[in-house]
């Protein structure tokens, strides 16, 4: 990617970075013994990238982890633990929120930090969350499912939303600054879960475009990987957007370089 562009550094530097690499590892590893998936989310105001997130989905109700994993996991390892021993009986149904075991590290740019998150589904529509930063300080937050659609317009009204109406379900999460909202499909029919799925639900998302967001679209598909734009993300006041990717791969990884 030239200098020509609204950021300067490209997403496949970021993921070269040790940290990364790293993550790269566990989610191999993962893939090797369990039904795991892995992608980015990216987080951008409209002249810059924000932070860099890479997750990691185990779609199975308890893995066998590594003592390699759990030693990165920090201080947050005794709470991770009891967050999997936690979760709901429809951990893997994704019908009643975010299925599976998720893992993500998020590289803030500005500060130059990474956090590590961890989430699992411990009531149906409702995700617990345990945030570990990079002082070694342990947060802990909760999604929510929101499918009324009383509640939704309400919501958008409140907290000075932008995310579209058309949408069957939104996660949601209210933070220090205001509300997080990210558009949330159910894919009722299985059939539907694939890449294609994806590809279909992100094009029908009714949306106002950035001009940075072409931009990472471009820089997503110079990736070794060819990544399948999921869903998007809205904050208060429409300051920051995001943009979910996913790779629908059993073996392959999407922080292969």
């Amino acid at each position: 990617m030239n200098n020509s562009g609204l950021y300067t550094r490209a997403i496949k530097d970021y993921l070269s970075e040790q940290e990364f690499q790293e993550l790269a590892l566990f989610s191999n590893q993962f893939k090797i013994c369990h039904r795991t998936l892995d992608g980015l989310g990216i987080n951008y105001c409209r002249d810059n990238l924000l932070s860099l997130k890479g997750y990691i989905k185990i779609l199975e109700s308890m893995p066998n982890f590594s003592n390699d994993f759990l030693e990165w996991t920090g201080e947050a390892r005794d709470d991770f633990l009891k967050l999997c021993e936690s979760r709901c009986e429809t951990l893997t149904d994704r019908s009643d929120g975010l299925s599976g075991i998720n893992i993500s590290l998020k590289y803030d740019i500005a500060k130059k930090t990474y956090n590590k998150s961890f989430y699992v589904k411990t009531q149906p529509n409702k995700v617990s969350v345990i945030n570990l930063n990079a002082n070694g300080d342990i947060q802990k937050y909760q999604y929510r499912y929101i499918s009324n659609k009383l509640l939704l317009p309400l919501f958008k009204y409140l907290f000075f939303m932008k995310y579209p109406l058309n949408q069957e379900c939104v996660e949601l999460s209210l933070r220090k600054y205001g509300l997080n909202a990210t558009l949330y499909p159910k894919f009722k029919d299985p059939k539907s879960r694939d890449r294609l799925g994806c590809e279909k639900h992100f094009e029908n998302i009714q949306h106002k475009d950035w001009d940075i967001e072409d931009q990472i679209i471009v820089d997503i598909s110079n990736l070794r990987r060819v990544l399948t734009p999921i869903t998007r993300g809205y904050t208060s006041f429409d300051r920051v957007r995001k943009i979910y990717f996913g790779l629908f791969s059993k073996k392959l990884s999407t922080f292969d370089l």
